[in-house]
């Protein structure tokens, strides 16, 4: 009896878990992630999303790359999965792309969807870098929950290739405000995922461990 009871307890407690902390995590790549072309020549370099299964409504991707090698020349959103855009800046901030956008409806979710494609026209020989900046962010659909938490970034040979190479290195984002959107613009009062999904399996020991002690009276 006393097993039945502690079971019970603890499928509840879990159950009771609210559904970001029990959130996936996000992952914002580019493709190619490493090439080698001659100065002149165009790279055209697709943004990816991996959702890892969840549902998510809004992304806000800034991408940093070696303006003295590369420069943007267009940005092809036709292929996206976002519906509305609210920034497509190639020129604000020196060597900074900002992609923003949402989707309508439901969501949307998957491992291979494309935010969008940039052309980058090389200038220079050089090995170039293409990374996403720290407070780049993918929203959990439906709250202000920043679900990224692993972005790799792309390396670009232009003219001869060096004798070391270079491989693309995955980089952690922290946790950002979101930028002011239809959308709540803070995290919830939990903090981040992690830290409720620490708190929540904490509290949830303490109380079954408690009920044990008693029951076993």
């Amino acid at each position: 009896m006393k097993f039945w009871v502690l079971a019970l307890i603890s499928t509840i407690l879990f159950f009771a878990l609210p559904k970001d902390v029990l959130a996936q995590q996000a992952i914002l790549s580019l493709s190619p992630s490493t090439i080698t072309v001659q100065k002149g020549q165009t790279i055209s370099a697709t943004v990816i999303l991996n959702t890892e299964n969840d549902t998510i409504d809004r992304v806000l991707a800034k991408i940093t790359y070696t303006s003295g090698i590369l420069a943007p020349q267009s940005i092809a959103t036709s292929n996206s999965f976002i519906t509305i855009w609210y920034t497509v800046d190639t020129s604000s901030t020196a060597s900074e792309l900002i992609l923003e956008g949402g989707v309508s409806g439901n969501g949307v979710s998957g491992s291979n969807l494309t935010l969008a494609t940039i052309n980058f026209v090389t200038r220079a020989d050089g090995v170039a870098t293409v990374a996403f900046a720290s407070d780049s962010a993918v929203y959990l659909s439906g709250t202000s929950t920043n679900i990224l938490v692993q972005s790799q970034s792309a390396t670009y040979i232009v003219g001869s290739t060096p004798t070391a190479s270079v491989t693309p290195s995955p980089t952690i984002s922290g946790t950002t405000t979101p930028t002011p959107m239809p959308l709540p613009a803070t995290l919830p009062v939990g903090g981040t995922e992690q830290y409720s999904l620490m708190i929540a399996i904490g509290f949830s020991f303490v109380v079954v461990y408690g009920l044990f002690l008693v029951l076993k009276k």
